[in-house]
């Protein structure tokens, strides 16, 4: 709800943000134009108490349920959580066309077969192979060559995989037929 007082509503309606009645948006129109959000303020707080949690409540081992201190551990997945969703409204709000970041939304609306076909051991060891048949070659930062080349095996596979989904099996993506 909208305008309650509480800390999340000023958080999301802070300065030029606030909803008018006429637009339906959840960001509005400055003088200038342009749509303008939550504010950088809020993100580098959230980021500034994220790093901090880090730094100062370290080492956290999910696995074993190691969370040191509670307090910090929650601040920083909260204000770690808040930024990612800045980071989004910002890029949302940057791209206003319908073409921007076509990768994204490419990925974004076959999220569900994406989820589905990425886990594969056999591309893993596929990509795997690629990436050290790659390291020979390769002097200076083989590391980071090999991150890139298992990426983008796993990319081109989920790419084939949707496109083979989308095409011959659109129900399993959760789409009519034709």
């Amino acid at each position: 709800r909208q305008g309650d007082g509480s800390f999340g509503s000023k958080i999301y309606n802070t300065g030029a943000s606030r909803r008018t009645r006429s637009s339906g948006s959840r960001f509005c129109a400055d003088r200038s134009g342009t749509e303008t959000g939550p504010g950088p303020l809020f993100a580098v707080i959230f980021a500034a108490v994220n790093l901090a949690a880090v730094i100062f409540n370290s080492p956290v081992d999910l696995r074993s349920l190691v969370l040191n201190n509670y307090l910090l551990y929650y601040a920083g997945a909260v204000s770690g959580s808040l930024l990612i969703i800045l980071i989004c409204r910002l890029i949302m709000s940057v791209a206003k066309k319908e073409n921007a970041f076509p990768i994204l939304r490419f990925f974004g609306r076959n999220s569900l077969v994406f989820m589905a076909v990425h886990n594969n051991p056999v591309i893993w060891i596929a990509s795997l192979q690629c990436a050290m048949f790659v390291n020979q070659f390769v002097t200076r930062a083989r590391g980071y060559i090999s991150y890139v080349v298992v990426v983008a095996v796993f990319l081109v596979y989920v790419s084939l995989m949707i496109l083979l989904i989308n095409r011959f099996l659109p129900v399993l993506a959760g789409k009519r037929r034709g």
